[in-house]
This record gives C-alpha cells, structure tokens and sequence, in this order.
C-alpha cells in the first residue's frame, strides 16, 4: 500500500469504524428504510488534507437540502447508540424540510388555480359583454 488507502489510513478507520461500530443495533435497517446511499470516489492523488477529499457520510433530505455529514473529526458518532440517534434526528430534520416543500407546492398550486379561475372569469365576462353588443 502506498500510505494513502492503507490501513493506517485515516479515512480507511473511519470507514472501517462505521462498517464495524455504527452498523450495529438496527442501524442497517434504519438506513435501508429511510435513507438512499450513494458512493463517491475519492481519486488516490487527491489532498488527504483539504475536507472534500476525505471520508464522510453526507444526509441530504429528499429535496437535495443537505441537512449534515459525519466527518473524520466527529468519528464518535459511528458507534451504534449516537449513530441511531443522529439518523433520527437527521430523519426528523427530513420529514421538516419534506413537510415545508410540500406546504410551499401547494401555496404555489392554489395561487395558480385562483389565477386560472380569475382569468376564466375574466374571459367569461369578456365574452358576455361581447356578445351583448
């Protein structure tokens, strides 16, 4: 190994810690259920020390809002109990961000339908007078 992926390797104990400490206690089923996992590559050449190049867990909520990661310096949290409280405090934070989405969706959709039903209105109106004439 080339001192960069290895097993002394930072970012492979953080990997490690979080396949065998924070995947424990239903975790697993938690992230199946309401999580989708995605995989990012880091290139080996890449500076171990800037943050971006390092290992990470990210949670985005379903709308793209990235609500929080798990870094190298919070690696604590890969043990099973805070791991299971931050997925439940991150899925809150979900169902929130979700929840305002789906409020704002339908401020927007009933402003629209107002606006179609005065046009309407309007059209109708038109055409009455028109036709009066």
């Amino acid at each position: 190994m080339d001192g960069k992926n290895g097993a002394g390797d930072a970012n492979f104990k953080f990997a490690q810690s979080f396949e065998f400490g924070g995947l424990g206690e239903k975790v697993v089923t938690e992230l199946n259920d309401n999580w989708r996992a995605k995989k990012v590559g880091l290139s080996l050449d890449a500076d171990r020390k800037d943050a971006k190049n390092q290992a990470r867990i990210e949670f985005w909520s379903f709308t793209g809002v990235k609500m929080g990661d798990v870094t190298l310096k919070e690696t604590g949290i890969l043990n099973p109990g805070p791991m299971k409280a931050a997925l439940k405090n991150y899925r809150a934070k979900n169902d929130d961000i979700c929840a305002r989405e789906i409020k704002r969706l339908e401020e927007i959709q009933k402003a629209q339908s107002k606006a179609e039903k005065a046009i309407e209105k309007a059209a109708d109106k038109a055409a009455k007078e028109s036709a009066a004439k």
